[in-house]
């Protein structure tokens, strides 16, 4: 065998040790060459994550391999082959996904696989056929998530399930039917979410039930009416969310409510009048929320103030609201060090390496702030450090061994912006173990929220575009109001 022909082999094995990682830690069939997919391979695989049935060759899939995976992941149901789909298989995977009854066939879907879907995610009763749609079906639903409220035939709400329903959102007091709002279940809806009084008729509003929604959510004072609006109650409702103080009548708005209204957020300088701003009010506001420096007239901007600002900067954009004659290199670095996202609001050419490395150092994405000529080693461990990802930005010439084997330790998917000639099999294990762990950890923080409020919600992608869509048409029509 001649050098080349080792060579060859060498460097064939070195890539399917890779593939055989990537495989079998981070189940990625899509990356494997159809030649190397064997049935005991995709067997394994799928186990680990379901939804790899995707990239399972149609002639290697059986009742075995397509129940392992949906007992893994419901949602590959989609994959599994129409003859395959038995009233079992479909069973095991609506309780693991019960969105996942959008693939079963519609011969298929009885009373009792529709109540096991809807028991496990609430939305599948959008997948449910009319006629299978209960009265107790549509209960079981809204009791898994009230959000369903939303799908449910109008002739099937009842008093009863819409109680349900606002007694967990009160939101959803928007999908009940007018002749079914009574004063009891508005009420129920305020105490769980006080801005659900916008949904209440004009006729139901009273003093209590203003009072219960104010308590629960300042920012409902907007949905009062007007004659209901008392000192008493847009100090409660202020003392609860400074943004109401954009809701208090002009002849209502005293001095003690732009007081108590500051106290709670330095964001509420916003809506309180220039006559009323002094240094000293303007200081204790950014000193609770340093992007209240906007609201700061510039003519009331101090050094002591913008500092004040750049420290107590939560987004790391304050920076942007100094005056050029108060920017200095002291401001800047107390900026980047409070928040390393500032960096992205100083100029390139106001930028020291000093600067650059506090700000990295804070936040790692701030690499992408950094001009190419003023990274090092130094910072760029450090970015990586906290979050891998940030390889992206890191120069080709620094990228060593010592770097992306840290960003891929904080981050396996770091291991895209790692250089061919650095990606050895060792390298690639430690990242799939990463992602692993990154996974595993995302399973447990969905248990704990599980255990924590008794149940998971899980809104499916297609469903959340609806509801982004309409909620964009409610907000744009409730401006206009």
């Amino acid at each position: 065998m001649t050098e080349n022909d080792q060579a060859g082999r060498h460097r064939a094995a070195e890539e399917w040790v890779k593939t055989e990682f990537l495989c079998w830690y981070d189940n990625d069939l899509e990356q494997v060459p159809s030649k190397l997919k064997t049935y005991e391979l995709c067997l394994a695989v799928v186990k680990k994550q379901g939804y790899s049935l995707v990239d399972v060759p149609e002639g290697l899939k059986t009742l075995e391999l397509c129940l392992a995976a949906v007992q893994e992941d419901g949602r590959a149901l989609e994959f599994v082959p129409r003859k395959l789909k038995t009233p079992d298989l479909c069973l095991v995977a609506v309780k693991q996904y019960g969105y996942a009854l959008k693939f079963v066939p519609e011969k298929l879907k009885s009373p009792a696989l529709c109540l096991v879907a809807v028991q496990e995610c609430g939305y599948a009763l959008c997948r449910t056929p009319e006629k299978l749609k209960t009265p107790e079906l549509c209960l079981a639903a809204v009791q898994q998530d009230p959000h369903v409220l939303e799908f449910v035939p109008r002739k099937l709400k009842t008093p009863a399930l819409c109680l349900a329903a606002v007694q967990e959102s009160g939101l959803m007091l928007e999908y009940v039917p007018e002749k079914l709002k009574t004063p009891e279940l508005c009420l129920a809806a305020v105490h769980k979410c006080g801005l659900a009084l916008y949904d209440v008729p004009e006729k139901l509003k009273t003093p209590e039930l203003c009072l219960a929604a104010v308590q629960e959510d300042g920012r409902a004072l907007r949905s009062v009416p007007e004659a209901l609006k008392t000192s008493e109650l847009c100090l409660i409702a202020v003392q609860k969310d400074c943004v109401a103080l954009e809701h208090v009548p002009e002849e209502l708005k005293t001095e003690e409510v732009y007081l108590v209204a500051l106290q709670k957020s330095g964001y509420a300088l916003k809506y309180v009048p220039d006559e009323f701003k002094t240094q000293e009010r303007c200081l204790a506001a950014v000193q609770s929320n340093g992007y209240a420096l906007c609201f700061v007239p510039d003519k009331l901007k101090t050094a002591e103030i913008c500092l004040a600002a750049v420290h107590n900067d939560m987004c790391g954009c304050a920076m942007n609201f100094v005056p050029n004659h108060l920017k200095t290199h002291e401001l800047f670095l107390a900026a980047v060090q409070g928040n390393g996202n500032a960096l992205d609001y100083i100029s390139n050419k106001m930028k020291t390496p000093e600067m650059c490395l506090a700000a990295v150092q804070d936040f790692g994405h701030a690499l992408r702030f950094v001009p190419e000529k003023l990274k090092t080693a130094e910072m760029c461990l450090a970015a990586v450090r906290q979050s891998g990802g940030k390889l992206e930005y890191v120069p080709e010439k620094l990228k060593t061994l010592e770097i992306v084997l840290a960003a891929v330790q904080q981050d396996g998917n770091a291991i895209n912006y790692v250089p061919e000639k650095l990606k050895t099999p060792e390298l690639c294990r430690i990242a799939v173990q990463s992602i692993d762990s990154a996974r595993a950890r995302d399973v447990d923080f969905e248990k704990q929220l599980t255990e924590k409020y008794g149940k998971s919600y899980h809104v499916p992608s297609e469903i959340h575009k609806r509801q982004l869509e309409s909620m964009a048409k409610r907000i744009s029509k409730r401006r206009v109001v």
